[in-house]
């Protein structure tokens, strides 16, 4: 009786016909497994830089709408401050005005007291002069001659200085105080056009600001929705690799079989045993 290594020798010299293309067939399939493996792992990474990508876009995106709140917040900064630096020029504007109707109001108020003033003032000087008239006439002097003439035309001269003062000063001050009103209302009127001109200033800057964030937002939404396509369209390409692969391999296997289907049909006429373990004469038993 043959031993199990003497009988697997003999066994794989009657047919060794077969050995060759089994080798082939185990190494077309190691070849499919190592192709399959390779599509799952084309696969997988493909999933995960799809994953990577997506999240990059989103977080690209949140940081672009962060960046387009800011610019938002700053335009509305932009007005308020604007409306407020205008508030507080108009009210200079406003006290401006007010100031100088004051002053326009105490000025016409000390002419007209200043009239009054030169009134009476003329009126005590005639007063005067008459009652220094009467009072030489009591005395019988001729008014028309001598040192009584002269201080009667000594009196209405001085009246005439008195009241000649009394106007040019009143002028004076009335025309001083009107060109210190005249400054503020010019005063007044730079203000205004100063907080108009801050206003549309602001207001234009800010109109800008906000342009530009939503000239952000959509150019932020843009590249979001092309890094979206871009991952999607990477994916598909590790998909199609993967698929190529499994079609790959799936041929190779298929050719493998084949090839191993065909060996079988050109296998010798005789000499091809089945059985594994040899008879009593020592010789492999065909089946068939």
């Amino acid at each position: 009786m043959p031993t199990a290594l003497a009988a697997t020798g003999a066994y794989l010299a009657a047919n060794s016909w077969w050995i060759g293309p089994t080798v082939a067939a185990v190494g077309a399939g190691v070849g499919v497994y190592g192709s399959m493996q390779s599509a799952a792992t084309s696969k997988n990474i493909a999933n995960y830089n799809y994953s990577m990508q997506q999240r990059n876009a989103k977080m690209q995106l949140m940081a672009n709408t962060a960046q387009v709140q800011q610019m938002e917040q700053q335009a509305r900064f932009q007005k308020a401050q604007a409306e407020i630096n205008a508030r507080l020029a108009e009210n200079e504007a406003q006290a401006r005005s007010n100031n100088a109707e004051t002053m326009r109001n105490q000025a016409l108020a000390q002419a007209s007291a200043d009239r009054e003033n030169i009134r009476r003032t003329n009126e005590d000087s005639d007063r005067s002069i008459a009652i220094m008239r009467a009072k030489m006439g009591k005395t019988g002097a001729d008014l028309g001659a001598g040192s009584m003439l002269e201080t009667y035309v000594e009196a209405e001269k001085n009246k005439k200085v008195v009241a000649q003062e009394l106007g040019s000063q009143s002028r004076h001050g009335y025309m001083k105080t009107f060109a210190e009103v005249a400054l503020e209302e010019f005063g007044a009127a730079t203000a205004r056009a100063g907080a108009q001109l801050d206003l549309a200033t602001g207001r234009a800057e800010a109109n800008l600001s906000r342009s530009a964030a939503a000239l952000q937002e959509v150019t932020g939404r843009s590249e979001y929705l092309m890094n979206r396509k871009k991952a999607e369209m990477a994916r598909m390409s590790g998909y199609a690799d993967a698929k190529g692969a499994t079609m790959q391999a799936w041929g190779s296997l298929f050719s493998g079989l084949s090839s191993f289907a065909g060996s079988f049909g050109s296998r010798p006429a005789k000499g091809q045993p089945q059985s594994w373990w040899p008879n009593e004469a020592g010789q492999f038993d065909p089946i068939a």
